[in-house]
């Protein structure tokens, strides 16, 4: 079963991350450093979501997946935060802690932020980074 929880680029939570990632984003919008907020949500009905690691007590977390490592950009090019302003302190390519459950519903989505800064001038589409949770458990409330 594939869980409801995943990244937006809006607050509506109608338009997926999972078409366009960030460092294409960034690509799209003139390249260069880029800050770009995303929320991460579901639009299921009555869901909630915990760590699967220790559901309730561990954090989720959204983590750089570089899928293809050696090429493309590397994920210390991008920094995680909850707000635009923590992304100067944030550790370029760690994860992010959310909280340790996500409610579903828009009210519910949490907002975060995303800095990419080109590893290097070569301008393209770059398409070897992706942002990930944690393996999450979905339950009906």
């Amino acid at each position: 079963m594939s869980v409801s929880l995943k990244g937006y680029l809006d607050a509506a939570l109608t338009t997926p991350v999972t078409a366009v990632g960030p460092a294409e984003l960034a690509q799209i919008l003139g390249g260069g450093t880029v800050d770009r907020q995303l929320w991460l949500g579901s639009t299921a009905t009555d869901r909630i979501f915990r760590a699967a690691s220790d559901p309730g007590a561990d954090p989720i977390m959204i983590e750089i997946d570089d899928v293809d490592a050696g090429t493309g950009q590397p994920a210390s090019s991008l920094r995680l935060a909850l707000t635009q302003a923590g992304l100067a302190s944030a550790t370029a390519g760690e994860a992010l802690a959310v909280g340790t459950e996500i409610e579903s519903g828009v009210a519910n989505a949490v907002p975060f932020w995303v800095r990419w800064t080109p590893a290097g001038e070569t301008v393209g589409v770059y398409l070897d980074l992706a942002l990930q949770t944690s393996v999450v458990i979905e339950e009906v409330v």
